[in-house]
């Protein structure tokens, strides 16, 4: 079994303990599970969330098509990943 990773920027536009809604230029599939990353730029720690896309619906933004998905969120990742100072 393997894994395939592709890194796309999102705009995290609601984030609470269950749920997560982001803007998104690529479509996620419904049901797909996908790991949302949260750098937090004051203790240079990624906080990872792993998350199942529930919706998705399409909305306009800065005058472009973008996607709004809907994620719920399954589990956290357990380690954080330390971000090196750029």
């Amino acid at each position: 079994m393997g894994t395939v990773r592709v890194t796309q920027d999102v705009e995290v536009t609601r984030l609470n303990g269950t749920e997560a809604a982001i803007i998104a230029t690529q479509s996620l599939p419904i049901g797909e599970r996908v790991l949302l990353e949260i750098p937090d730029e004051r203790s240079k720690v990624s906080k990872a969330r792993l998350v199942r896309t529930v919706k998705s619906r399409f909305v306009l933004r800065d005058g472009r098509l973008r996607r709004e998905v809907q994620l719920s969120i399954i589990g956290l990742t357990g380690v954080p990943e330390v971000r090196e100072p750029v």
